[in-house]
């Protein structure tokens, strides 16, 4: 999983600085067909009209325990995390995205991602998911 350019700034300003950053109190996962800039552009997102919507989870440390120690630290979901069942076809999953907005692509929004170990093709009547400990985010 990689941190876009507006997350790295923003973690290097609070560290060195102190400058305030405030974490969002929920964050929303969002999937993507194409691959992901590390300026947070380039998603494509399935249709809102096949009930593709971004999952909510509430950013916090029952979701998200606290980080191993050591290196590389390592934070993972606590929870499943899924997504509406798919009522059309929402092509091949490559991507996702963690972002700070239920809607936006702007990449101010979009705070990290990374590509899925292997591409998922999301029919009618799937339900895509990620099981917990199944989204892993390190720093090293």
């Amino acid at each position: 999983m990689s941190f876009t350019e507006a997350l790295e700034k923003a973690l290097l300003d609070l560290v060195w600085g102190g400058s305030a950053y405030s974490a969002a109190a929920n964050l929303y996962i969002g999937l993507s067909t194409t691959a992901i800039n590390n300026d947070g552009t380039g998603i494509t997102e399935p249709d809102p009209l096949d009930d593709y919507a971004r999952v909510e989870v509430t950013n916090d440390a029952t979701e998200w325990p606290n980080a191993t120690a050591g290196g590389p630290s390592v934070k993972q979901n606590a929870n499943e995390l899924s997504f509406p069942t798919a009522t059309g076809s929402w092509g091949t999953v490559t991507h996702f995205f963690f972002s700070t907005d239920p809607t936006s692509t702007d990449p101010e929004d979009i705070i990290a991602f990374g590509a899925l170990d292997v591409p998922r093709t999301i029919e009618e009547n799937d339900t895509a998911s990620f099981a917990a400990n199944a989204i892993t985010i390190t720093l090293d």
